[in-house]
């Protein structure tokens, strides 16, 4: 037996071993809306730390949910770690001021806090929710059959992006 071999037994073995998945948990509405005013938070210290919006770099400027566009500071009310907007209103809002920007944050905040924006939180998880599922679906489906794994992912992520796209036209012609 040779020294590698001794130091492979003891430490483990040559085989994957297997490891269970960790079960994504539903976040509540509790959640969400403090998730999403601690962003605000944070959104408004950074904000407060800039000079001015013309001095301010577009590229060096990292923010939760506001970046510089055009000279112009681009805010989405968000939610998730790509700062999904929680409905079409809140998606692009320009402002060519920092406490113009300051006060629809603050005032957005206060709306949250005394639940006015609830209903649209709520389906926003739950549309979160629906695309989460229908993915763990497709993943599924992949996972059972070994010889098309690779190619099925990519078919999973065109289904995501058209499932995405279905829903954005029938939410225009909804409107």
């Amino acid at each position: 037996m040779t020294s590698i071999t001794r130091h492979n037994i003891k430490f483990g073995s040559k085989n994957p071993i297997p490891v269970e998945r960790i079960q994504a948990h539903r976040r509540t509405l509790t959640q969400a809306v403090d998730a999403i005013r601690a962003r605000i938070d944070e959104t408004i210290a950074i904000l407060n730390e800039q000079p001015s919006l013309r001095q301010m770099r577009a590229k060096s400027f990292r923010s939760p949910m506001a970046k510089k566009y055009r000279r112009n500071l681009l805010i989405t009310i968000g939610y998730g770690r790509n700062n999904e907007a929680i409905c079409p209103e809140f998606k692009y809002n320009y402002f060519d001021s920092l406490p113009q920007a300051i006060e629809f944050l603050q005032e957005t905040k206060i709306l949250i806090s005394k639940g006015k924006l609830d209903v649209q939180i709520n389906a926003h998880l739950q549309k979160l929710s629906k695309r989460a599922e229908h993915a763990r679906e497709k993943r599924a489906a992949v996972d059972t059959d070994p010889k098309t794994k690779h190619t099925e992912y990519q078919d999973v992520a065109k289904a995501l992006v058209n499932l995405s796209k279905i829903q954005n036209y029938e939410r225009k012609t909804a409107a």
